[in-house]
Formats: C-alpha cells, structure tokens, sequence
C-alpha cells in the first residue's frame, strides 16, 4: 500500500509545482518545463536519501529497496517528462501565445 501512496505523492508534488510554474511564471512552456526538471531533480534526490537510510539505517535488503523505488520514482518523472515533451511540442510553447491573454480572449496573439 505505500507504494501507491508515495507514487500519488510524487505525482501530487509534480502538479502542484507545475500549477506554481504556470500562474507564476512566464508565458510559454518554459515556466512548466523548468518547473518539471526541478521537480525530477527534487524528487529523484529525497528518494535517494530515502533509499540510503531504508538501507544503511533500516536494514532493509538493497535489491528489495531498489525495485520499489525505481518505481515510486520512474512513475512520476516519466509523467512528468512525458508531460514536458507535449507542453514543449505544442504551439503556443514555441510562439510565446497562452491559452487564454489577460482579458480571457482565447487564442489571440497579444503580440499584434
């Protein structure tokens, strides 16, 4: 049951640093990409530490301990990276447009 706990946990953390990313940061993916990379970063090191104390502190065996975490991790930052490959593909990524400008006009370039 934990493993599926953290798993939302992790994917709970990536949507809430994307949703920062997106109303605080610039328009465009590049907010949500570096926000996604912060994320796999952030996420990757606590599980490691985690890993490492599971291991040297609990005495749980390491092949055991591995294969969980490859899990909790490699879920959730392959959501992630699959999300950012698709924010960086679309075409409001590239041209700077959003979805929606100030005055809730969809689809118009505020650039003309």
């Amino acid at each position: 049951m934990q493993i599926p706990l953290l798993i939302l946990i992790g994917l709970a953390i990536w949507a809430v640093s994307v949703a920062l990313a997106r109303r605080f940061g610039t328009a465009g993916g590049s907010a949500v990409a570096e926000a996604t990379l912060g994320f796999i970063t952030v996420w990757f090191l606590a599980l490691a530490t985690s890993l490492w104390v599971s291991v040297a502190k609990g005495g749980h065996p390491i092949r055991d301990m591995v294969t969980a975490y490859a899990l909790i991790f490699g879920l959730p930052a392959a959501v992630a990276a699959l999300f950012k490959s698709r924010i960086a593909a679309s075409p409001h990524a590239r041209s700077g447009h959003t979805a929606h400008d100030s005055e809730g006009n969809a689809g118009e370039d505020r650039n003309t």
